[in-house]
């Protein structure tokens, strides 16, 4: 799985056998390993966030991962930041590479339905605190409404709405859970007029009052501590 920048990672459930390794770096780095927004990877990462590798694949990159942990252990090594810059860069392009292939394996039509569903979900990342409403982002691209939803659920999956209300929600829930956040000051940051108008969108969308859902999770995280 790969997070692109301001893309946050919710787990609600793991497996006995499950194992990670991560890495993070800034928007800069990603950048400079051309990963950045404007690059051919980050559009084939926005559509493809999970991907599946063969066993070679996972062995080649457990060794990469394992020689990155090491070098970050090695402080004094003038070349360090070098060293991991180049390691890092041929994990992207082992990832790379296994994007192109999946890519040609594909029978991918309407390029440009992707193109229009790729700079809309741009938009949501860096407009969905401020507004909530699909006109938006279809005058923004100079589409309707109705189209920019259509090749969006064509494209996707879901609909232009449902990708909103998932920005919104991903974060709502992870301030009431993650934070001591007051529930007004969720509202506000998240874009809602008052409290009130964001406490009948999340029952709206989850069936439970904000408040509802931080005590419930408070209860669980109390009974598995």
């Amino acid at each position: 799985m790969i997070l692109l920048p301001e893309q946050t990672l919710s787990v609600s459930q793991l497996s006995p056998d499950f194992e990670c390794s991560l890495y993070a770096m800034s928007r800069d780095i990603a950048e400079e390993q051309n990963v950045g927004e404007e690059s051919l990877m980050y559009e084939n990462i926005l559509k493809n966030p999970i991907l599946a590798f063969e066993a070679d694949e996972i062995k080649a990159m457990l060794s990469l991962t394992d020689t990155f942990a090491y070098t970050v252990q090695q402080r004094d090594n003038p070349r360090q930041r070098e060293i991991l810059l180049l390691l890092l860069r041929a994990n992207h392009l082992l990832h790379a590479g296994y994007l192109h292939h999946n890519e040609q394996n594909k029978n991918i039509a309407g390029h440009q339905a992707d193109t229009i569903t790729i700079r809309f979900n741009r938009l949501v990342e860096s407009y969905y605190t401020q507004q909530h409403h699909v006109g938006f982002y279809a005058l923004k691209m100079c589409l309707t409404p109705k189209y920019l939803s259509t090749v969006v659920m064509q494209t996707s999956g879901h609909t232009a709405g449902w990708w909103i209300d998932h920005y919104i929600m991903r974060d709502a829930e992870q301030y009431l859970q993650s934070t001591d956040m007051p529930i007004q000051q969720i509202a506000a940051v998240l874009g809602f007029q008052d409290q009130s108008a964001f406490g009948k969108y999340f029952k709206r969308q989850r069936g439970i009052s904000p408040k509802a859902f931080r005590q419930q999770n408070f209860h669980i995280k109390s009974l598995l501590s």
